[in-house]
């Protein structure tokens, strides 16, 4: 029975975790498909003038391949899973509504889109493939009306589930790396491909990119737990005061004249408590516990 619950309690894990894992097989390939062709295009002469084919061409016929179809599947298959873990961790109509919206993207969505997708993939394997996939490219007859509507389909059902999850902040993470995938795919994929086709931009967006993620990583370094050593999972919980007393404090006030411009400075005493903080720090991935002493000065006036 413990082994039994065990399984269960696993799972059930990994049913909860499957959309976060599907969206960032997601990320992984749009990157890998946006960093290739670029790569592709430096390898090429691009830059050279050699190439008959801009970026844009070449990101446009990647976008239509194993990994566009791959960023197309993880959108379409993360939200169909969060819909069904919802209806599952949910009772009442919104149950309801969560497995009623996971049918209907099933029906017109996830089933029509993942036969277009395999046929596309398997057709320039050869003819020798035709009897194998007859009866796949038959069934595609029977979702014309899916995949002839699909930004209609796709606007209504993507809509209403987005929704329905954002009404509990637990499921807003999911949106969010969901939408950040669409846009960054869409919009800002896009126009980093416009924009690098001109070297000194490229140069300039690579060189700030650099920073950013220099910045971002120095402060994922700073939150590293001390026992797991995990990065920026070591987060600030609280604090607690474990000694105060009254002091004096100097503060430096501005001197305006009539007309309110400030021609100089000067210093005035005011009261104010000198406080020893005790923070409180607690890991997100191994729940270990920390603390750090400080002390602060507060203005009582």
């Amino acid at each position: 029975m413990e082994k039994e619950g065990q399984f269960n309690l696993l799972k059930n894990v990994r049913s909860e975790k499957a959309p976060y894992i599907v969206i960032a097989v997601g990320y992984v390939s749009s990157v890998i498909m946006i960093l290739g062709t670029y790569i592709r295009f430096i390898v090429l002469g691009g830059y050279r003038g050699t190439l008959d084919e801009s970026l844009v061409d070449m990101y446009q016929e990647s976008s239509g391949g194993i990994l566009g179809n791959c960023f197309l599947l993880t959108m379409i298959y993360s939200m169909f899973l969060i819909c069904i873990n919802y209806g599952k961790a949910h009772t009442g109509i919104r149950s309801i509504a969560a497995k009623i919206e996971a049918i209907m993207q099933l029906v017109l969505i996830v089933i029509p889109f993942s036969f277009l997708i395999i046929s596309q993939m398997f057709y320039p394997l050869g003819a020798f493939l035709e009897i194998i996939l007859s009866p796949l490219i038959k069934g595609l007859g029977y979702f014309d009306i899916a995949l002839n509507n699909f930004p209609f389909f796709a606007l209504v059902l993507y809509g209403t589930s987005i929704l329905l999850l954002f009404l509990e902040k637990s499921y807003r993470k999911f949106i969010a790396y969901w939408l950040g995938l669409f846009f960054g795919v869409m919009v800002i994929g896009q126009l980093l491909i416009e924009l690098f086709q001109y070297k000194i931009l490229a140069v300039l967006i690579c060189i700030i990119g650099a920073v950013l993620v220099g910045v971002r990583a120095y402060h994922a370094w700073t939150r590293r737990c001390p026992s797991c050593g995990k990065w920026d999972c070591f987060n600030y919980v609280g604090e607690k005061v474990l000694r105060e007393e009254d002091i004096s404090m100097v503060v430096e006030n501005r001197i305006r004249d009539a007309s309110g411009n400030m021609w100089g400075t000067c210093e005035q005493h005011i009261p104010g408590k000198g406080q020893v903080v005790l923070e409180l720090y607690r890991c997100n991935k191994c729940g270990h516990k920390g603390t750090k002493t400080v002390t602060k000065n507060i203005a009582s006036v």
